[in-house]
């Protein structure tokens, strides 16, 4: 099949909407039946100079075509924005019209919408989703995770405690705030979802043992999304913020599993193939993980790597808290930021729009 590549270039820049260009896009790179992609499925058919050759050609079609989307989109941009600059008057002395506000459609905000993405990615392979509390003790929060006491993070500059006096005794008192007897636990909003490693991970064993599974056969994945919170505000943070965490517990895992998983959810999230998503794993620092890792992804559209999540192998000490003999068993944890990868995906330059009142913004933002 010949790709007519001026056609796509005509249709491109002929195009008056988002929408239009999305349907050119799907139509040349839709990863199941873009016409570039068919065209690259082919290749296993081809001699191997031919294959070099039709793939190099194949690659520079999709950069173009890519190229010429993203700059069609750019302008596509402006000119909405410069019509509603000039058409958009809005009149503050005229009463609220309530009916106008009453029926009008709603839309999925852009946090919610990149969650859903993220949870249908996990439950494809094969993540059992757990929801957490927002509110947690520091013993679950840092102490478990393999965090020293004097840890910077727990330092009131950086961890937004709870005054005791102002949690009632029903909750204060409840099961899930239950401390061993050598801590007395500061209440606090969780700074992390990795706070939830230990409570689900105890909770999945508890009902393994109930079930008859012998310790030596445990084998379970879970990921949990939520709010967390830190004591920080400025373009790119955020004192409440969201975040997901992915964990899988075995007695056969190795570093090669946690890198595959990593590029099976990225490649699905960012909608990159496989082969052409390139990620790069920086040796950093996490109590509850050794080793550990930060990962950058290449994304085509910003041209250069960006960091995306930290990962690593879970922290023998965290997986003797989760009741698992570190001997036997081994995981690995990945987490990252919510709203670092909708701005990423999307496009989103400023964090602070997220918890906005800007209902414009948002209902562009959720398209």
């Amino acid at each position: 099949m010949n790709i007519d590549i001026e056609w796509a270039i005509e249709l491109i820049n002929g195009s008056k909407s988002q929408k239009d260009l999305h349907d050119i896009e799907n139509k040349y790179l839709s990863r199941e039946n873009g016409l570039i992609t068919l065209e690259m499925k082919n290749l296993g058919k081809l001699s191997p100079d031919e294959k070099k050759e039709r793939g190099k050609e194949l690659n520079e079609l999709k950069k173009t075509i890519a190229d010429a989307i993203a700059k069609q989109a750019e302008i596509i941009e402006n000119l909405e924005i410069e019509e509603k600059i000039n058409n958009e008057k809005i009149d503050v002395t005229a009463p609220a019209n309530y009916e106008s506000y009453n029926c009008s459609s709603g839309s999925i905000h852009p946090i919610t919408k990149t969650i859903n993405e993220l949870k249908e990615i996990a439950n494809e392979e094969g993540f059992a989703i757990f929801d957490g509390y927002d509110v947690e003790n520091s013993e679950f929060n840092f102490s478990m995770l393999n965090t020293h006491k004097l840890h910077p993070a727990r330092q009131t500059q950086d961890t937004i405690y709870i005054d005791k006096n102002t949690i009632c005794d029903s909750i204060k008192n409840s099961d899930h705030f239950e401390t061993s007897d050598d801590e007395e636990s500061d209440f606090l909003l969780r700074t992390h979802t990795s706070a939830q490693q230990i409570r689900i991970a105890k909770k999945i064993t508890e009902k393994l043992r109930d079930r008859g599974v012998s310790p030596f056969e445990y084998e379970f994945k879970y990921a949990t999304f939520g709010r967390t919170y830190r004591n920080e505000s400025d373009g790119t943070h955020s004192p409440m913020f969201h975040q997901m965490e992915m964990v899988c517990v075995s007695d056969t895992l190795f570093v090669q599993d946690l890198i595959d998983i990593m590029m099976v959810i990225l490649s699905k999230f960012f909608q990159i193939s496989r082969d052409e998503l390139k990620i790069r794993l920086r040796p950093s620092y996490f109590p509850f993980t050794v080793p550990s890792w930060e990962i950058d992804v290449f994304l085509p559209s910003k041209g250069e790597y960006v960091e995306i999540l930290g990962c690593g192998m879970v922290h023998p000490k965290v997986l003797e808290n989760m009741g698992l003999d570190s001997s036997i068993y081994r995981g690995y944890a990945l987490g990252a930021g919510i709203e670092r990868l909708c701005m990423l995906k999307y496009g989103i330059k400023d964090l602070r729009p997220f918890f906005g009142c800007d209902l414009n913004w948002l209902k562009y933002q959720a398209k």
